[in-house]
């Protein structure tokens, strides 16, 4: 998970990465990676998770001291495919509306496991969970807007009946938790 960035430069960025400090070219921290693939063709977790980490990095670039962003990822979270950009959009509502406190950390959490499966289950289930501190606001809105039901509609047909979406919105911290059924 990476937990700071430490400095930016033309061609370099050092960035903590699960506890190390690490020196990654700029360019790989822009997302350019491919994300041309066939309709119904799933890709590996692994580039998922790619994906979702050089968001990520991309994103801190643009925070100071004042945000912190993790991203962990149990070693069990290899080996089996997904549909394209799933979790991405989960991913960007969390940095869209992060808070800006002042006096204190703000923060996104980002977490994937897998649990093993049952007999109806054979390849387990995929657990991600997204949480952001926010504003303290009234809720005058109903939670989910557009992304969030993109996403839930894309889960209704990709993965009907195989997945769990929970949507839990307090006055200061935004979670989202998906549990998906792998086949």
């Amino acid at each position: 998970a990476i937990t700071a960035l430490l400095q930016l430069q033309a061609s370099q960025a050092f960035v903590i990465r699960d506890g190390k400090e690490v020196e990654v070219p700029v360019e790989q921290l822009v997302i350019n990676d491919e994300v041309v693939v066939k309709p119904g063709q799933k890709v590996p977790v692994e580039k998922e998770i790619r994906y979702l980490q050089d968001y990520m990095d991309l994103q801190l670039l643009r925070k100071d001291e004042k945000y912190s962003v993790e991203f962990r990822h149990d070693e069990s979270v290899k080996g089996f495919s997904i549909e394209p950009l799933l979790l991405i959009p989960l991913v960007e509502n969390a940095f869209k509306h992060i808070s800006h406190h002042p006096d204190r950390i703000n923060f996104v959490k980002v977490d994937m496991r897998r649990s093993k499966g049952l007999h109806s289950e054979a390849n387990g289930s995929l657990h991600f969970r997204v949480e952001n501190s926010k504003e303290i606001q009234p809720t005058t809105e109903m939670h989910g807007g557009i992304g969030l039901q993109n996403v839930k509609r894309r889960l209704e047909l990709l993965y009907p009946g195989k997945f769990e979406l929970n949507i839990k919105d307090s006055s200061d911290i935004f979670l989202v938790q998906l549990n998906l059924q792998l086949s």
